[in-house]
């Protein structure tokens, strides 16, 4: 009897010496993932954070990383999965509720992620970064207020976090407080030189402003450390050049736009293509270029809005039914399409030569108060050129 006693103690004592061993494998399995993350070597990390699972299925971090490493893949279900085991084994694991958070923004679980961020800062108070993705959420709900407290804090408890001064800065510019924006966005520009975004932010906020050389020489920047920002691209730029009256300029910057991103922001870059080569005396041309793009479109519906102003602008709706479309029960809507429909009907009738009707539909477009709406803009700066040539 003592004989198997001390048999099976000794079993005991391999099986714990094995399990250890086994842990020690998955810790360097783990650390060896993140660290071909590092070197972009992101199949590699995943076979690694894979196998420290495998030999430590507890193992909270390993999925919390795996989760990271499926997100950045666009994995965004199998992250979910990852996240939600990290936290199922290790309730307390503010990083994990963080991870989880923002995937369930991306899924469009806008109530979700703030959940998860209440729990991240419950369980650790001074976590910067849970404000800062807690104020992200606000904003896009809306809730400006509460989303400048949380970047406030963000940035309280982090003095050097770049990311949340931009943010911050964006929703000071909503609340047109654009001084408060301004210094924000030099703020985030001061700690992070090679933040395009702060620099397309900062260039917005000049443009808005009046300030065109100014934000010239920040979309110029912004387009330097991300040759690939079809925001600075079409959003700044192009709009920038065409608002003055450069429109082979506008022209390469909307071309830059198509050529990374075909159907950014649902093909209105596309709208864009056309005004220009209309301006420039190519209107049959650009008429066929947005058909036969509208005609292999792969965002939205046949008869969705932005189908209706394609409509319009290759002669296949016309104006009087257009307008009529851009109506709507949502208040909200129905002034964002009338402030797009009168742009676009507006800029036809310019390009036919009906300057008349053009102004009283610019007019009408700023009546509609859609001041952040770039068709809106744009409207201001053709109104300043008709009233010049009287």
């Amino acid at each position: 009897m003592k004989f198997i006693k001390g048999i099976l103690w000794l079993l005991a004592v391999l099986f714990l010496i094995t399990a250890a061993a086994f842990g020690d494998d998955a810790v360097n399995y783990n650390k060896s993932g993140n660290a071909k993350v590092d070197k972009g070597n992101l199949d590699g990390a995943l076979a690694d954070f894979t196998k420290a699972i495998e030999l430590k299925p507890d193992y909270a971090d390993a999925y919390n990383n795996r989760g990271l490493l499926k997100e950045g893949k666009s994995d965004i279900d199998g992250a979910l999965a990852d996240f939600n085991k990290a936290i199922e084994l290790k309730p307390d694991y503010a990083d994990a509720y963080i991870s989880r958070g923002v995937v369930k923004d991306i899924k469009g679980d806008k109530d979700g992620a703030i959940a998860d961020f209440n729990k991240a800062i419950e369980l650790k108070p001074d976590y910067a970064d849970a404000y800062n993705n807690r104020g992200n959420v606000k904003s896009d709900k809306g809730d400006l207020d509460g989303a400048l407290a949380d970047f406030t804090k963000a940035i309280e408890l982090k003095p050097n976090y770049a990311e949340a001064y931009n943010n911050r800065g964006y929703v000071k510019k909503a609340k047109s407080d654009m001084d408060g924006a301004l210094a924000d966005f030099n703020k985030a520009i001061q700690l992070k030189p090679n933040n395009d975004f702060a620099y397309f932010n900062r260039g917005s906020l000049k443009f808005d402003k009046g300030n065109m050389d100014g934000a010239l020489a920040d979309f110029n920047k912004a387009i330097e450390l991300n040759p690939n920002n079809v925001w600075a691209y079409y959003y700044s730029r192009g709009c920038l050049h065409y608002n003055s009256h450069e429109f082979t300029n506008a022209l390469a910057d909307f071309h830059k736009v198509c050529e990374l991103n075909s159907d950014a922001l649902n093909g209105y870059a596309h709208f864009c293509l056309w005004l220009v080569r209309a301006r420039l005396g190519e209107q049959a041309a650009a008429t066929k270029e947005l058909q036969d793009y509208w005609d292999n479109r792969k965002t939205g519906t046949p008869d969705d809005w932005p189908s209706k102003i394609s409509s319009l602008l290759t002669g296949q709706l016309t104006e009087p039914n257009f307008l009529k479309t851009a109506e709507n029960a949502d208040k909200k809507k129905d002034g964002e399409q009338h402030c797009e429909a009168y742009f676009y009907a507006g800029s036809k009738r310019l390009i036919e030569g009906d300057k008349a009707t053009a102004t009283d539909y610019f007019e009408k477009c700023l009546a509609t108060g859609m001041k952040t709406f770039t068709e809106y803009k744009s409207a201001v700066a053709e109104l300043k050129y008709l009233k010049a040539d009287n």
